[in-house]
């Protein structure tokens, strides 16, 4: 039948509903019993709302047009299923018909009477409860008529009314307002009996049901031959009755941290084993999922359709999947006091009662119970209640269930442990019987299990000369309660004896009584015996092995030694105790550990012997090597349980290996030539860096430029051994070092490319001799060659004795202005600037002269045979003229000027040179020409004062430059002592105001009293002292001076208008950071009066940065401090600036002062002076 329904589904014969999983042959039959028993189950709903419509005809008002309403409800359900189930049975004649407007159809008409039904509730339920009172009451008073026979209604209405007139029509319709509120409270009681009725019989009813699945239930599970067993019984049986489609067990892992799924489930269709399938391979943590909530909550959890479900955290995606709708989840818990409980709270709507919180709280989880199916249930309380009252019942069950099959495995555990087990198991009643003995002890000592039950065990096992004390042993055992380890031989049934270890304990009753003996051996014969021989071959081993002079070991897998011999103990100069335990590895150096392990581990029964080499760290520290050879030790079961080691010292012939591989490898792996050849020039040997760069050497021979007098050079090598020379093939040079052998009669050459070298020593002489920016000879070479020519100079004195002396002269320029164009346009402009100008000194010069460039923008000539001095200035005048053109740098034109300096090759002029006529004048013209270092000192000093004459002239040198300049470097030194002791002092020149004739300040003046030179007056030392930068702890002492002076007169004369001091300030002073610091602290120590200081400044110092000054004199005028413009007149200011500065006084010049006459006469510039002062509102101070 298969066969020809799959034969028409291929054939197009057959559609299956439209169903992708029905073109399976195997679900035919399943799909035609599914809808016929739907269609069944519909014709029967419809066949018994007929029958109830017609037992409660009254009741349902069809005698009564005024409740004709109810018959439409029941007709709508009627319909309803009878048109679902008429579907079904088209679904299934369906099979066999492939037109789908057939099947479209059938659904068209089972859609238009589901609305057909829906409109009927709309149209019908209205009009029911509508209703008016009195007619619900004629209807319930007519069916509680029927149903009581025994209550009498016009009795009733008698009883009620009984001052009623009987001529009165009908009693109760109509009725008036007392009998219906009588009728009411009557008709309320017989409810309400009713109810009690109804639900006594449920409460029967549920009881009935509970103990009906209860009893079945516990049927199966004790019939169930294991736990997983009778979960799976019990879960059928509940899915079964309860009509769920699909259910599993969830138990908590060992751990308790999550719910794995048990084996037991169950399910009535085959299309959820998928889902089955999902399960098993899913765990749930608590919170997670329909079984992790209801383990965390221990409450049942009901969802009534996960489709529509909220709430993420309760649904499976698989459930969905798999088209699940309905699902319902129940803990099954045990109790701290060992019983099991269930919660009996409602999942979703209800909470948990106090009792049952307590009890989730103190219980643990058994299991949980997870039901599903493919339709909405809604929750069903009467069905949770007889779940839960189940589930508690079963709980109890399962719980048993469990106890026994654990206690069931415990005992075929400890049956199956003592029969299979090797060891011998015993046990002994209080009198000494046999009540127990495993199949091992009787198969060991020839009995049978009749032949020893009963039987008194120190007669029939123990030897006769052991029995006095093994009885002994026992008592104390017994008294004292304590097991006993003990070695003793039994007797076989051949009398035979076995020596067996024996472990044995009493086990004693509740009331103390001893109970039985029992008692666990193990058979040592054959273990003493193999001990003996094993103790005996040691000693013979031993014996054997500290003879031995090799090294011997041995260890386990681990490098852990369990043996070594004397030789080894002596070699690393331990004893076996402390090396015994120690690893092996520990003399080995660490990076030879990795690979002796491995070495080791590569050891098996197929490799059982192998060879190595390794390094040895000594107790001095040395390093030797060693030899080993390796071998595995194994057991009877031919398994490694230890290596062997033999080594022996190979440190010398390892050493004589490596000196070999390395003298072999040196050659090989030069990077330099190296070449042999016999005395005769023959090439014997080429490394092959020698043939890659000589590659024609061993055909040319000693024709080779590399060759090139090495033959003559034989005998040479022969008495010296070895000689190095330097050979240049091509464009590479090569530094050759030559050795005689005599060994083997031969020269070996080693040659080193030193090309490199070369080059970077030419390098080195350029650098050192020449200028990087310009290529122009730098100052050591220059030196050098003024040195030649001086030398050249004394040797032509010498020579020519009448001649005129040989001249030379050296001239040192100094660029003007070269920063200021160097800071304007950069450093790269500047150096373009300087190789420029050294072209233009080139154009001026002989061949035979020199220019060199000795810094930034110095640069020096040496001028060799020149007539007289006119040839040195006639070149000064020509490279001043060529600085007459601009340099163009940047796009801009650069006027450049240069100040030179010229110093002669000696200190005679022409006009003595004439006279000299004898050989000593000659030797005095000699003695008299300078050293070069001289000659370039003179050149200095005279630019140095071209310099200072003008920035476009030159000066030649005499000797009152050099007399200058020594004084003023003597100057210098003097004035850094002349602080150190106090040799300056502070002259006081009186203020007078002419309106009053009183003096009314000082003006402090600074005189050095030189110790040699006496008093030194100002304008020959501040210069200097401003140069050295000596000017400034100058002028604090000064001020300091001047202060603490003005304080003591202050103080001598108290009574006058307070006296004032002016100080100058230097520039240097005025630029530090620290000004205002300095002068606080001066005022704070010498505590003048307010006012009463002024300070004087030069109108540079003011115009420099005027800005800055600014705020310094503000800062110093809220200090009450008077500033002064000193010289006022001879600087350069800006009358328009001069009111933005707080000046309180200007100083007219001494020199302003002077050229008064005494009528008045060259007054004018004073004049203006004063006017100007007095517009600005400051005082006039005239000097003189």
């Amino acid at each position: 039948m298969l066969e020809y329904l799959e034969t028409l589904s291929l054939n197009g014969l057959l559609m299956l509903d439209g169903h992708s999983y029905l073109w399976k042959p195997g679900l035919f039959w399943l799909h035609i019993f599914s809808n016929s028993s739907i269609a069944l189950f519909y014709f029967s709903i419809t066949l018994v709302l007929l029958y109830f419509a017609y037992q409660r005809r009254n009741y349902l008002g069809l005698n009564d047009k005024a409740v004709r309403s109810y018959p439409g409800i029941f007709l709508m359900f009627g319909a309803f299923t009878t048109v679902s189930s008429t579907t079904h049975l088209l679904s299934i004649w369906a099979l066999w018909d492939s037109d789908d407007w057939l099947v479209l159809g059938i659904k068209v008409i089972t859609a238009a009477m589901a609305l057909f039904a829906a409109l009927l509730a709309v149209i019908f339920f209205p009009k029911v409860l509508g209703k008016s009172r009195f007619t619900r009451i004629d209807v319930a008073n007519q069916v509680l008529t029927e149903e009581n026979t025994n209550f009498d209604i016009v009795n009733l209405s008698d009883r009620i009314l009984p001052s009623v007139p009987t001529s009165q029509p009908n009693p109760i319709h109509p009725l008036n307002a007392e009998l219906e509120q009588r009728v009411n409270e009557q008709i309320a009681a017989l409810q309400r009996n009713n109810e009690l009725l109804k639900t006594e019989i449920d409460g029967q009813k549920r009881w009935s049901e509970e103990l009906s699945l209860l009893q079945s239930l516990t049927q199966l599970i004790n019939e169930a031959p294991d736990f997983q067993s009778a979960l799976y019984v019990a879960l059928c049986k509940m899915c079964q009755v309860t009509n769920w489609d699909y259910g599993e067990v969830w138990l908590p892992n060992s751990e308790n941290t999550v719910l794995e799924c048990s084996p037991a489930w169950y399910t009535n269709t085959t299309t959820l084993e998928p889902f089955r399938q999902a399960s098993e391979k899913l765990t749930f943590a608590p919170s997670t999922g329909l079984p992790g909530w209801v383990w965390s909550s221990r409450q049942p959890q009901w969802i009534e359709d996960i489709s529509v479900q909220s709430d993420a955290y309760c649904i499976r995606p698989q459930a969905q999947v798999a088209g699940l709708k309905a699902g319902f989840g129940i803990p099954i818990l045990i109790s701290a006091s060992d019983r099991i409980s269930c919660a009996v709270s409602a999942p979703c709507c209800a909470t948990a009662t106090s009792e049952a919180s307590t009890s989730s709280q103190e219980s643990r989880v058994l299991a949980i119970l997870t039901f599903f199916m493919t339709q909405s249930r809604a929750e069903d309380k009467r069905y949770l209640e007889l779940v839960t009252a189940v589930a508690t019942q079963l709980g109890l069950v399962l719980e048993r269930k469990q106890l026994e099959e654990e206690l069931r495995q415990e005992r075929d555990f400890s049956k199956t442990l003592i029969e299979t087990s090797s060891a011998f198991f015993v046990a002994l009643d209080a009198g000494g019987q046999i009540i127990m003995m495993n199949e091992g002890f009787l198969n060991a000592v020839g009995y049978t299990l009749d032949e020893v039950l009963g039987a008194d065990y120190l007669l029939t096992f123990v030897p006769e000369a052991d029995r006095k004390s093994l009885t002994k042993i026992f008592r104390q055992s017994v008294r004292s309660q304590q097991p006993i380890l003990k070695e003793n031989y039994v007797l076989t049934k051949e009398r035979r004896k076995l020596l067996i270890e024996w472990r044995g304990k009493p086990i004693f009753k509740k009331s103390g009584e001893l109970d039985f003996f029992f008692a666990v051996g193990i058979d040592i014969t054959e273990r003493k015996q193999l001990e003996q021989e094993l103790r005996a071959n040691k000693e013979r081993y031993r014996a054997i092995v500290e003879e031995q002079t090799e090294l011997i070991c041995r260890f386990v897998s681990d490098g852990t030694l369990t043996f070594v011999n004397d030789a080894y103990c002596r070699y690393f100069n331990k004893t076996s105790e402390e090396l015994l335990g120690r690893s092996l590895f520990e003399v080995i150096p660490e990076e030879y550990r990795e690979k002796t392990q491995k070495h080791i581990t590569a050891l098996s029964l197929k490799n059982a012997v192998a060879t190595r080499d390794d390094q040895v760290v000594l107790q001095n520290g040395a390093i030797h090597w060693l030899q080993w050879t390796d071998q595995i030790i194994v057991n009877s079961e031919g398994e490694i349980v230890e290596y062997q080691s033999i080594g022996r010292d190979i440190t010398e012939r390892q050493r004589s290996v490596q000196e070999s591989a390395r003298l072999a490898s040196m050659p090989l792996l030069s990077p330099s030539p190296i070449v042999e050849t016999d005395l005769a020039g023959q090439v014997r040997y080429l490394n092959p860096e020698a043939m890659r760069l000589l590659p024609d050497l061993q055909s040319m021979g000693a024709e080779h430029p590399f060759l090139e007098g090495v033959l003559s050079m034989t005998a040479v090598l022969q008495r010296d051994g070895s000689i190095a020379r330097e050979v240049k093939i091509d464009d590479v040079y090569y530094e050759q070092v030559l050795h005689y052998i005599p060994e083997i009669e031969c020269l070996r050459i080693y040659a080193f490319d030193i090309s490199d070298r070369k080059l970077a020593e030419q390098q080195l002489i350029y650098n050192a001799f020449y200028d990087q920016l310009t290529g122009l000879p730098n100052r050591a070479l220059l030196m050098d060659r003024v040195r030649q020519t001086v030398q050249r100079t004394k040797q032509n004195s010498r020579s020519n004795v009448r001649s005129q002396p040989y001249l030379f002269a050296v001239l040192l320029l100094n660029l003007n202005r070269f920063k200021l164009v160097n800071d304007s346009f950069g450093s790269k402009i500047g150096d373009q600037l300087l190789q420029n100008f050294a072209v233009r000194l080139e154009t001026c010069l002989r061949p035979t002269d020199t220019l060199a460039r000795l810094g930034a923008d110095e640069f020096a000539i040496l001028l060799e045979g020149i007539q007289d001095v006119s040839d040195a200035t006639r070149l000064a005048d020509a490279i001043n003229q060529t600085l007459n053109l601009p340099f163009y740098l940047n796009e801009s034109e650069v006027f450049m000027t240069v100040s030179i300096g010229i110093a002669l090759s000696t200190s005679i002029d022409d006009s003595d040179r004439t006279t000299v006529e004898t050989q000593e004048s000659v030797n005095s013209v000699r003695d008299s020409l300078l050293q070069a270092e001289d000659l370039l000192r003179h050149a200095d000093l005279a630019m140095a004062r071209a310099r200072s004459q003008g920035k476009a002239c030159y000066e030649v040198f005499d000797a009152g430059m050099y007399e200058l300049s020594i004084d003023r470097l003597q100057l210098e030194t003097d004035l850094r002592r002349a602080i150190e002791r106090k040799e300056f002092q502070v002259y006081y020149q009186p203020i007078v105001s002419l309106s009053t004739g009183k003096i009314i300040g000082f003006e402090a003046l600074l005189r050095w009293q030189h110790p040699q030179r006496g008093m030194v007056p100002p304008n020959q030392f501040i210069s200097t002292a401003e140069e050295t930068g000596l000017i400034t702890p100058i002028g604090w002492w000064t001020l300091r001076e001047a202060c603490l002076q003005l304080k003591e007169w202050q103080e001598q004369f108290p009574d006058t208008q307070p006296l004032t001091m002016n100080v100058n300030l230097s520039g240097k002073q005025f630029n530090q950071l620290d000004l205002l610091e300095q002068i606080d602290n001066i005022l704070q120590e010498a505590q003048l009066a307010v006012g009463s200081l002024k300070l004087e400044i030069t109108e540079s110092v003011v115009m420099e940065n005027p800005d800055w000054v600014k705020d310094v004199l503000l800062e110093l005028k809220k200090r009450n401090i008077h500033l002064c413009i000193d010289d006022f007149g001879t600087g350069y200011s800006s009358l328009s600036r001069l009111h933005h500065f707080p000046i309180s006084t200007l100083k007219i010049d001494r020199s302003f002062v002077s050229r008064i006459g005494a009528l008045g006469e060259n007054s004018e510039i004073v004049q203006a002076i004063v006017t100007l002062a007095q517009t600005l509102r400051m005082d006039v101070v005239a000097e003189g």
